[in-house]
């Protein structure tokens, strides 16, 4: 599918699972992260974009290459990826991450209630996070 790429960060996406109602999109991203998000409209207008293009059912992110310490700015495509307005519904996702990364990214999600809206995991692995989704597609509004 697609690429962003600014300063430090690369984005890439591409489809898992498809065609039809149950395509779960991986979006990876690689590098560092900057506090400061210096190009936060632009990646979440990237993530927008290509969810809108494919309409996934379920995203599988993938933090395995990439360096989060702080800032609440990573929910920003999350959501965007996440909140799918032209059908009025939100999609499940997973999260794959390591070391510093998946310790902090846990941290911005514990307490707050997203679980109560989102079904979603954090896993050390991209494969796990595949299995999960795809363990959610029976329970998926078609």
């Amino acid at each position: 599918m697609g690429a962003f790429a600014a300063d430090n960060l690369t984005i890439k996406t591409v489809i898992l699972e498809g065609p039809g109602t149950n395509v779960i999109l991986k979006i990876t991203f690689s590098g560092t992260h900057d506090h400061l998000w210096p190009h936060g409209h632009e990646i979440d207008a990237f993530i927008k974009e290509e969810t809108n293009a494919v309409g996934p059912a379920a995203c599988l992110f993938d933090f395995l290459d990439y360096r989060y310490e702080y800032g609440n700015e990573i929910g920003g495509p999350i959501m965007a990826a996440c909140i799918d307005p032209a059908r009025q519904a939100i999609r499940d996702f997973a999260i794959a991450a390591t070391g510093t990364t998946a310790i902090r990214l846990k941290s911005l999600f514990a307490g707050s209630n997203l679980e109560k809206v989102f079904r979603f995991g954090f896993f050390d692995n991209s494969d796990d996070g595949l299995a999960f989704l795809r363990s959610l597609t029976p329970a998926r509004p078609r």
